[in-house]
């Protein structure tokens, strides 16, 4: 080696941040959003995804404790806001006519 060269010197590695899953990501974009249900709304928690060939199924209850959840089938097609649009959708029904499962863009 001449005088006054230098070694290389590796480039620092970049830290990637690590892929989220399916169940991650509808998790980050669900949980704690509000739905509006016209005059009032309600906090949406998640209590659990469950994915099955693409797909997902998503309980969802509300925030404030009340006692009841629903869960939403949502098609590999469906998006985190076809899932917002139809939690709305839903709770604007009657909470007697209310279904317990909800399919989001299913597809015949």
């Amino acid at each position: 080696m001449a005088s006054g060269s230098s070694l290389p010197v590796a480039a620092p590695r970049v830290q990637r941040p690590p892929k989220r899953s399916a169940a991650d990501r509808l998790f980050a974009e669900l949980d704690d959003r509000r739905i509006e249900t016209g005059s009032t709304g309600w906090v949406a928690r998640v209590l659990g995804i469950h994915m099955a060939q693409r797909a997902a199924w998503v309980q969802i209850a509300p925030a404030g404790g009340e006692p009841w959840s629903v869960v939403l089938h949502l098609s590999p097609q469906a998006t985190a806001d076809h899932a917002i649009a139809a939690l709305t959708a839903w709770s604007r029904v009657p909470s007697h006519e209310r279904p317990l499962v909800v399919e989001v863009m299913r597809l015949a």
